[in-house]
């Protein structure tokens, strides 16, 4: 009994290297800024994201391995205390791995929302004269205001709209 203990110490010392791949993904992702940003740009950045996201994923799948083969290979003799270090430190790399892709998300955000304020007001602007049409001779408008918004939606690519600014 004396002699299986550490023998199975190093038989986990020399397991342990096998099991050393679990390298943390890359978070070199690029986010645009959101005011001068393309939609294609925004669009890398968030499939980057999720890319960045499976390996992360993958990252954790590969530490889980990791951890149940080290307390597997210390054996029924292997402490509590033991077992809950080697969770802890797993637990705390695969943490660390998580808030660095959180920050990159939150980062996305924040610039997904300056986009879309930018082409709010991109859009506000080039409606601005529409927007200020007055009432004709006949008090009836040319187009109200909300008409020229469906028209302008109409016209954009994407789903087909059957409403009034259909194009023929």
């Amino acid at each position: 009994m004396k002699v299986l203990l550490p023998l199975s110490l190093v038989a986990a010392l020399m397991a342990a290297p096998a099991f050393a791949d679990c390298t943390g993904p890359q978070n070199e992702v690029k986010i645009p800024d959101g005011s001068k940003a393309t939609m294609d740009e925004m669009l890398a950045a968030k499939r980057a994201i999720q890319e960045n996201n499976t390996a992360v994923e993958a990252y954790t799948q590969c530490l889980k391995a990791e951890q149940d083969a080290k307390i597997a290979a210390g054996g029924p003799e292997m402490k509590d205390e033991e077992r809950v270090k080697i969770s802890t430190e797993y637990a705390n790399r695969q943490n660390a791995e998580v808030e660095k892709l959180q920050k990159l998300a939150d980062q996305f955000n924040v610039e997904v929302r300056a986009y879309k304020a930018f082409q709010l007001a991109a859009v506000e602007s080039a409606l601005k004269p529409a927007l200020s049409l007055r009432r004709t001779s006949s008090k009836r408008m040319a187009y109200p205001p909300a008409m020229i918004v469906i028209c302008l939606w109409a016209a954009a690519p994407g789903p087909s709209y059957t409403g009034p600014c259909r194009q023929a």
